[in-house]
């Protein structure tokens, strides 16, 4: 679709005096643009920065006037760049609109609904929102894939999702991001740990027995840290990169961990004990799309499924007070 679109847009470029921007150039302009920076560019590209800057130097060139102004490390577009890419947007979007109605027609008037997803989602949340979102769209398809926040950002960017959802905010100018609940963080532990004999789960504790941690800044090792208090620091066992990581490892008896209840599925209680902590530790559950055009119909029915059953989960925790679910 998108050599389409460029093609169209050289086309209109070739029937002026001017020089025309040739394809690359238009891809990596607008790539520039909706990324804020070369080197975002270069990430969603896969460019190295080097050559996008020399592909910008040469396009500018071409056009015989500057398409952004240096301002430190950032690139802030010019007016004429502003103008530029409102064309091409417009242009992009109509080819997009073509493309998923072609689509669509193919597969007998389906819509299809791109999702990137942290992979803790993948095990009840996103499942259970799915299935409410299937009772009230028809004909829906849903298109799933599991990426770290910071990848979920560069596919939002590229157009190759509609809907992101993440365990933490994902900040950009060309993104809108919205908290669409929480889940509490609770203790998994393998069957045979010590742990099992207490009510709740204290740092103390934690930190007696083999424990599985995670890097100091997924959102996860930020919550561990503030749990652990003046033991931030303390070394463990095995780090994991993801909830659903460390809780396969405390399933398998290497140690306990911290994680979102919205990770575990409902088998997760035959092999391993969940323990509540001694303090109400949260983590927030992030929507994020892109803010240049209006989220479908399911994108939104699917982040109001999500935001209901956040909902739900953290009244029955509350009724129940959390209790063992061995």
């Amino acid at each position: 679709m998108e050599q389409a679109v460029l093609s169209h847009i050289a086309e209109v470029g070739a029937a002026t005096d001017q020089r025309p921007l040739n394809l690359r150039h238009i891809e990596i302009f607008r790539a520039i643009m909706l990324s804020g920076s070369i080197c975002s560019a270069g990430k969603i590209l896969h460019v190295s920065q080097p050559a996008l800057s020399r592909m910008l130097a040469l396009a500018e060139s071409r056009l015989g006037y500057p398409l952004f102004e240096r301002s430190k490390r950032r690139l802030v577009p010019t007016p004429e760049a502003r103008r530029l890419y409102a064309e091409i947007e417009d242009v992009y979007e109509r080819m997009r609109g073509i493309n998923s109605l072609a689509t669509n027609l193919a597969q007998g008037g389906m819509a299809t609904l791109k999702i990137a997803t942290s992979s803790c989602f993948e095990q009840t949340l996103l499942p259970l929102a799915l299935t409410s979102l299937q009772s009230q769209v028809r004909n829906l398809r849903a298109l799933t894939r599991t990426f770290k926040a910071a990848e979920i950002a560069n596919e939002l960017l590229s157009g190759n999702v509609d809907l992101g959802i993440s365990l933490s905010a994902i900040e950009h100018p060309r993104l809108a991001t919205q908290q669409v609940g929480e889940g509490t963080v609770v203790c998994v532990m393998p069957r045979t740990s010590p742990l099992r004999h207490k009510a709740v789960i204290r740092a103390e504790d934690f930190l007696a027995h083999p424990w599985i941690g995670y890097p100091p800044q997924a959102p996860l090792g930020k919550t561990l840290r503030r749990f652990l208090g003046k033991h931030a620091d303390a070394v463990c066992a095995i780090e994991a990169d993801t909830p659903v990581a460390a809780s396969a490892y405390a399933k398998n008896g290497l140690g306990s961990a911290l994680v979102n209840a919205a990770s575990l599925p409902p088998e997760i209680s035959e092999r391993t004990i969940i323990r509540p902590l001694d303090e109400d530790l949260r983590i927030g559950i992030w929507a994020s799309y892109s803010n240049l055009t209006p989220p479908s119909v399911a994108c939104q029915k699917l982040i109001a499924a999500i935001r209901c059953l956040s909902k739900q989960q953290l009244q029955q925790e509350a009724a129940a007070r959390l209790p063992n679910m061995a």
